[in-house]
């Protein structure tokens, strides 16, 4: 009787979550790769912008005070002769990202054919994928040990 009970135990504290978190891992790593894929595939023309202003926004810190600004980078391109300036998207900056310009000033944007106003900095896409795959592969090597100690 003690025995089926620790068994049922071992299986609700082990191999239930670690099952889990294996097969989130697993999820999350698949589904992150096909959505950088699927986004490269959309994203497929290559336009140089130029910075061309900051939106500022005001943030606040704890007990609801501001502390600061923080900035997001208006990029303006052309593409099929007419000039976009979208709407910025993405992570706010709190510094101006002057370090992505090259010698002319421009920084290298991917858009959406289908939809000129869709855009996305490459070494952003890449990261936040990266970002995700690791912690979903962490996810998943803790499933595999949870899986192993039974």
């Amino acid at each position: 009787m003690t025995n089926q009970i620790v068994a049922v135990l071992v299986e609700i504290v082990f191999r239930l979550p670690g099952t889990l978190l294996l097969l989130t891992g697993i999820f999350l790593t698949g589904f992150m790769i096909r959505r950088y894929f699927v986004r490269r595939k959309r994203l497929s023309v290559r336009v140089e912008a130029e910075l061309y202003a900051f939106m500022s926004a005001e943030r606040y810190g704890e007990g609801g005070y501001p502390d600061g600004y923080s900035y997001q980078p208006l990029y303006r391109y052309v593409y099929e002769g007419v000039t976009y300036i979208p709407k910025p998207h993405g992570a706010s900056v709190t510094y101006t990202p002057e370090h992505k310009l090259n010698q002319d000033g421009k920084i290298i944007l991917w858009i959406n054919p289908e939809k000129p106003d869709d855009y996305r900095l490459p070494e952003e896409e890449l990261c936040v994928m990266i970002l995700v795959v690791v912690a979903a592969g962490m996810l998943g090597v803790i499933g595999a040990l949870l899986l192993a100690a039974v």
